[in-house]
């Protein structure tokens, strides 16, 4: 008994050293990679969220729950986007916890902490969990969803009672849902799972879902009550002709030239953007990790719940997303790094049964130099660039553009123009700035700007001009990305009062001072 109590104490002790080093790598110089324009749109939602003036179901593309998360630590400008991130931070580590008890549940304490370690340097899981972004705070209750259903088929197969197991399966899986909309086919798992680890002849499973049947339906009703107050009043929006945004348009309707024309094409783009994160090899080994535990008798019903897991993920965005992006896809980490711990497990058990030493030890040496090679060679020295450079992070392609080109990203010129706005005088003069750059200059100053439409600058310019600049007055306006539309509005006159370069890309921030042409400047 002494022996077993010590030996749990150390396998906890391994598991909150991992836990801490995982925080410690996201929250190391959090602040270094300048703020991307998601995280701009998030923070300003989160700023407004809690106040209910208007139902967050018209701002939510799919993605509500963050919004409420990060609006818990709503700050001034100067403090908002390290507070947010911290705040991904912090629930990361809810992610690594359902890792380890997923692992742990399907095959002990050496895959659990083994994919948690994995899941701790993985660079794309670090990557996204050190930003404000909604997809790491949806890959943590996806963990637990998955926890939750191994705890619930494991329940079904010693006949225990499931209300209390169906109730928070619905919480779970509404907030789930809630956090992100592309987890969808999430509430699949908890009866897959309670299929696939099932004790019973194939033939009782028909007898197996009838006796499933009132615990899901008691999920499903707490999952639609948790929905409605956001999909009645949204079914109210649309019938009166003022529809919510409850998923982003652009994501599945996408048409422009390079947007792919099919789920093939978009797994042939969205494979060098994942490669990125984890290297092609990487990919491959997934693949054939899989296989292996579907092959090896012992794992094949815990490879299953993790194909499926991974499968229920992923579908929604092959069937239907047009924007092969990465974020979409740190829920997956978690299912991937619990099968590479599960094969690497199950072979190097089947390689300990061989009766030659020399060829078990040659073996189990490859398989440790493999995983050795790839974190020493690939992983930490990405790890080491993104959280000391990350202007010199590798990207290529989609990730190039969102991330590094400065296209979408607030770097040094957009700073510089919010402390120019912050100390033009007069103080009240209304701002107004173009679409991008306003909720990335928000980031940087308290100062209140009116950010104009994304294809409707000019109008809302003049609209709001005629509301906010009285005669003698002056504002200001902030250009990037678009040319002076305003120099053709009628009486008004201006003049460039600055202009700051970017880093790397040719859009830079115009500030021009705005009045009436009758009046004295």
């Amino acid at each position: 008994m002494k022996r077993t109590h010590v030996t749990q104490w150390r396998q906890w002790a391994i598991v909150i050293v991992l836990l801490w080093v995982q925080l410690g790598l996201r929250g190391w110089q959090i602040t270094r990679r300048d703020p991307y324009i998601d995280e701009a749109y998030h923070l300003a939602r989160a700023s407004v969220v809690w106040d209910f003036e208007q139902h967050p179901g018209r701002f939510a593309h799919g993605k509500l729950l963050v919004y409420f998360w990060l609006g818990l630590f709503e700050r001034t400008p100067s403090e908002a986007l390290p507070v947010a991130r911290l705040s991904i931070v912090v629930w990361s580590l809810i992610s690594g916890a359902a890792i380890y008890a997923v692992g742990r549940r399907l095959a002990g304490h050496g895959v659990g902490a083994l994919a948690l370690a994995l899941y701790g340097v993985l660079p794309l899981a670090v990557f996204y969990e050190r930003l404000a972004m909604s997809d790491p705070f949806a890959a943590g209750l996806a963990g637990l969803v998955a926890w939750r259903s191994l705890v619930f088929a494991h329940a079904v197969n010693r006949s225990q009672p499931l209300t209390r197991h169906g109730i928070g399966l619905g919480v779970l899986i509404g907030l789930a849902t809630l956090a992100k909309l592309t987890l969808v086919l999430l509430p699949l798992l908890p009866v897959w799972a309670a299929l696939v680890f099932v004790n019973t002849p194939i033939h009782s499973i028909t007898r197996r879902l009838r006796a499933l049947r009132p615990t899901m339906t008691l999920s499903a009703i707490i999952v639609g009550l948790m929905w409605a107050p956001v999909l009645i009043p949204a079914w109210y929006a649309d019938v009166t002709g003022d529809p919510f945004v409850l998923i982003n348009r652009y994501n599945i309707q996408r048409d422009d030239p390079g947007a792919p024309t099919d789920s093939r094409d978009y797994v042939e783009q969205l494979w060098p953007v994942l490669a990125d994160f984890v290297t092609r090899e990487f990919l491959i080994v997934i693949g054939a990790a899989f296989v292996i535990g579907l092959v090896i008798a012992s794992s094949q019903r815990a490879a299953l719940f993790l194909l499926s897991w991974l499968v229920f993920l992923t579908a929604p965005l092959i069937a239907g997303a047009r924007l092969p992006t990465a974020h979409y896809y740190v829920p997956m980490a978690a299912p991937v790094v619990l099968i590479l711990a599960l094969a690497a497990a199950q072979v190097w058990r089947q390689i300990g049964a061989l009766r030659w030493p020399g060829a078990r030890f040659t073996l189990q040496t490859a398989i440790s130099s493999g995983l050795a090679v790839w974190i020493g060679l690939f992983a930490l020295p990405w790890l080491h660039t993104e959280l000391a450079d990350p202007a010199r992070t590798d990207f290529t392609g989609l990730n190039d553009l969102f991330y590094q080109s400065g296209m979408l990203t607030g770097d040094p010129g957009i700073r510089q123009a919010a402390d120019t706005l912050t100390a033009a005088e007069p103080q009240n003069a209304p701002v107004y700035a173009t679409w991008s750059v306003c909720h990335m200059l928000r980031l940087f100053t308290a100062r209140p700007i009116t950010c104009l439409g994304e294809t409707t600058p000019r109008g809302d310019l003049i609209a709001g001009l005629q509301r906010d600049l009285p005669p003698g007055g002056t504002a200001y306006l902030a250009i990037s990305g678009y040319g002076p539309f305003h120099e053709n509005i009628d009486g008004l006159a201006w003049e460039l009062a600055a202009e700051y370069d970017r880093v790397r890309v040719n859009r830079p921030v115009n500030i021009w001072r705005l009045w009436w042409a009758a009046e004295d400047p």
